[in-house]
């Protein structure tokens, strides 16, 4: 009877620590966050009129929106919205041209041509906010361990004290800590 206790007792130990080691070896998981960070900013607008109606009897008063603004920016700034007159107008895309994007809001009223004073908001960075935990350095670049896929190389857009913003990962990825 003794000798089947020290058994028992050197099976339970047995199985405890192989409980606890297989609990040590699964990692905490983390999900990246959506960084987008905007800012307002002052900018010149270009006031274009729009062509006449050919039938100008359906507003003899001259209410009907006559006008749009135009900003250029540079093709790798996104702006989100402009900002005029205290009304936020929606932007969007017209055309492209060499490292410029031309954007332009719905049609507005104005009584003047030429240049306008307005705000834009501008979304600064695209990506996914890591902990500095998550990110690890390996012969000059940055690797995430992706649970579903591995190993999976990222560019880092911008540092701060608890973390990255990375692109290269989706955002509902699930990420093992190493």
């Amino acid at each position: 009877m003794d000798n089947l206790t020290k058994y028992l007792a050197l099976l339970l130990i047995g199985i405890a620590i192989a409980l606890g080691i297989l609990k040590f070896q699964k990692r905490p998981t983390i999900h990246p966050v959506e960084a987008n960070t905007t800012i307002k900013t002052p900018y010149q607008a270009t006031i274009r009129k729009l062509p006449a109606p050919k039938d100008t009897k359906g507003d003899p008063l001259g209410l009907r929106p006559d006008s749009v603004l135009l900003i250029a920016m540079p093709s790798d700034v996104e702006p989100k919205a402009l900002h005029f007159k205290d009304r936020t107008l929606p932007l969007r895309l017209v055309k492209k041209e060499n490292n410029r994007s031309i954007y332009q809001t719905p049609p507005i009223h104005l009584d003047r041509t030429g240049r306008a004073a307005v705000e834009v908001e501008l979304r600064l960075s695209h990506g996914l906010f890591v902990p500095k935990e998550a990110l690890v350095k390996e012969k000059g670049g940055y690797y995430v361990i992706d649970k579903a896929r591995g190993k999976r190389p990222v560019t880092v857009i911008k540092r701060s004290p608890k973390g990255y913003i990375v692109s290269g990962i989706e955002k509902n990825a699930t990420l093992l800590l190493p």
